[in-house]
């Protein structure tokens, strides 16, 4: 593969072609992931893919099958720059609810810490555009 100079790379036409080929890589990968999600489901995840969770195959996994009902009653994170697996949110969560369920503080203090946390967090301009 030859080396682009910087004018190539800024070149719209690059541009165009190197978009649609990382968004189609994308929605390739993201099918992959949606259509194999019964090799996830064996790890124990719920597959989103309501064709895996309907399946024979999966109806057989066990215990995993007995959860292919909560697929229909999913609940995202909120849509926030702080949120998502391992994020943020979930850290200041996992913090102030622990300090409760072992002893350190109250449900009342837990639920402030949280609060504050999360204030902050909004407070905080979001690092992406």
């Amino acid at each position: 593969m030859e080396k682009l100079n910087s004018f190539q790379w800024q070149s719209p036409l690059f541009i165009t072609v190197h978009c649609s080929t990382v968004i189609a890589l994308v929605a390739i990968i993201s099918a992959s992931l949606l259509k194999d999600s019964y090799v996830w489901a064996q790890g124990g995840h719920i597959p989103a893919y309501l064709p895996v969770t309907e399946s024979e195959q999966y109806k057989q996994l066990k215990p995993q099958s007995n959860y292919a009902g909560v697929a229909k009653e999913v609940v995202l994170d909120p849509p926030a720059w702080f949120s998502g697996s391992g994020s943020q949110f979930e850290s200041q969560g996992e913090a102030a609810f622990l300090a409760v369920m072992s002893g350190q503080m109250t449900g009342k203090e837990g639920l402030q810490q949280f609060k504050q946390a999360l204030q902050k967090l909004l407070d905080t301009p979001s690092p992406v555009i």
